[in-house]
């Protein structure tokens, strides 16, 4: 399917078309899970915080994401640490699309170790971007925990103002989101956001779970689109990126984040998953039974992604199950 990828950040019709050609046929994809990990388990503890605790509109961490999203949009598609190509693993509508590309897992017990593992390496990316253009050398993704109150259930500020500090472009702006409504402060419904319901399921998984019993989602295998949601990719996940991106779920031709081939080209995708990978620590801590699958078809499911100089690596589910003790990151 063609695209018009111009309304793409970053990315010009010319640029991509190129790129794509290079990436398709030139880069190679390696698995280097032992380095992964060892890189993954950090010496200290990166925090990921609430934007909106952190001052607004700007302050140093919402300033240096911006200032770091605008220099991978800068880079070529075919760069594993180029917005567009880290975008793109999730999802586009471009083809012939990389082997990488288009490998989100929903619908299955794999969707949330698999954000997981896409925010982290996201994470990661940014912060050896934030090194280049300056900024904190502790910066770690904010999360938007939008279920609470205003002005914690509107957009953060820095997605809505055009302009830096300084007067330059925001990459963090797009003006393409919903409507103005969600540009100007319209709170999301706690209809949507309230993740009571998914809190409330005991099971990680269940089989076949189309009634949406478990947290987590079907016990079913890898897929992009599996077909039994867990409430929380129901309730607040998928209510969230409606109400963010547009009206149009079939195209990537008004706001981003409705739109699966599109989602994570807007900056906020990555705020949105922080708090559901959040909730997922939330909901473990809440005991009660709550806890994450033992089955081998589970914890040892890898996927692969790219990390911040560029290579391919490989992490298994039971890799990532632990923040903190193997990713290295805590909330707060």
């Amino acid at each position: 399917m063609a695209v018009d990828t111009s309304s793409l950040p970053g990315v010009g019709r010319r640029g991509f078309i190129a790129g794509a050609a290079v990436v398709t046929a030139d880069l190679a994809i390696t698995t280097e899970s032992a380095r992964a990990v060892s890189s993954a388990t950090l010496a200290g503890e990166f925090v990921r915080r609430d934007v909106w605790t952190l001052g607004t509109p700007w302050n140093a961490y919402t300033e240096a994401y911006a200032r770091a999203v605008a220099l991978m949009q800068s880079r070529e598609p075919d760069d594993p640490t180029s917005w567009y190509f880290q975008a793109a693993i999730h999802g586009t509508f471009v083809r012939p699309a990389h082997p990488s590309w288009n490998q989100c897992q929903h619908q299955s017990w794999h969707f949330l170790p698999w954000h997981r593992m896409f925010v982290y390496f996201m994470e990661r990316i940014v912060r050896a971007a934030i090194a280049e253009v300056g900024g904190p050398d502790d910066w770690a993704m904010p999360y938007w925990n939008y279920a609470t109150p205003f002005p914690g259930s509107t957009l953060p500020m820095a997605f809505r103002v055009p302009t830096l500090p300084d007067g330059s472009p925001n990459a963090l702006y797009l003006p393409t989101r919903r409507s103005t409504a969600i540009m100007e402060g319209f709170e999301l419904s706690t209809r949507v956001t309230d993740a009571a319901k998914a809190m409330n399921r005991i099971p990680f998984a269940a089989s076949a779970d189309r009634a949406k019993t478990s947290f987590g989602g079907g016990i079913l295998p890898p897929a992009q689109f599996a077909g039994a949601l867990g409430m929380l990719e129901t309730q607040p996940h998928n209510g969230v990126h409606t109400q963010v991106g547009s009206k149009s779920r079939a195209s990537c031709t008004g706001g981003f984040m409705s739109a699966v081939p599109c989602a994570a080209n807007d900056p906020i995708f990555f705020l949105h998953h922080a708090n559901i990978d959040r909730l997922w620590n939330v909901w473990l801590g809440m005991g009660g039974g709550r806890a994450n699958p033992t089955d081998a078809a589970w914890r040892n499911q890898t996927f692969t992604l790219y990390d911040e100089t560029g290579q391919a690596v490989t992490l298994a589910n039971s890799q990532v199950v632990d923040a903190a003790g193997q990713l290295g990151y805590v909330y707060a």
